[in-house]
């Protein structure tokens, strides 16, 4: 419809109108659901806790949070090393990488270890949360733990090696569960 001089303003309205209300209507906010996906790819410490305090706090507010974790992310939801059955370059990775999410590095002043000693007397010291205890949280408000299939299979990591609530899952998968959340957040 042309705005034209023969057209009368109530008419121009109108059409506006009816123009709004069909875009409203195939909003892709409408078909998303309340949905918030973090796909964690580091380990180092002062990156993760923000992370995970943006989970349990989406999900505090009735949010659906799901965490998929890969390549050094992986390490977060690491409860133990497994040596036996991996191959040699599993193995020398395996040495080479945090033994559990308790021996993670910080990406700054890490300082041979001392770094992240300090930000964990620091967050106790100001009654913030630990890792641990938010990883527990997070368990406690239902929020999924996805670890990825692939970087798995890489590093030769079992999932006796992970968290009991970390589930193994593909790329596709979450891509998909991705394209009808509200929110994807990288770290």
């Amino acid at each position: 419809m042309n705005a034209s001089k023969e057209t009368s303003l109530e008419e121009r309205v109108a059409h506006l109108e009816k123009q709004l209300s069909t875009k409203e209507k195939k909003s892709p906010t409408d078909q998303k659901s309340n949905h918030i996906i973090l796909i964690i790819c580091t380990q180092d410490l002062d990156q993760v806790l923000p992370a995970l305090v943006i989970a349990t706090n989406a999900a505090t507010l009735g949010i659906k949070v799901t965490i998929f974790f890969t390549i050094w992310g992986i390490n977060v939801i690491k409860k133990k090393r497994i040596l036996a059955k991996k191959s040699f370059t599993e193995k020398l990775l395996s040495i080479l990488t945090p033994r559990s999410n308790k021996h993670l590095p910080m990406s700054n002043l890490n300082l041979f270890g001392i770094g992240p000693m300090l930000l964990k007397h620091m967050l106790k010291e100001h009654k913030i949360p630990s890792l641990d205890e938010l990883l527990e949280l997070c368990r406690e408000l239902d929020i999924r733990f996805t670890a990825c299939e692939l970087t798995m299979n890489l590093f030769g990591i079992t999932e006796k090696e992970l968290l009991e609530h970390a589930k193994c899952t593909g790329v596709t998968s979450i891509i998909s569960e991705a394209a009808t959340a509200n929110c994807t957040l990288f770290i």
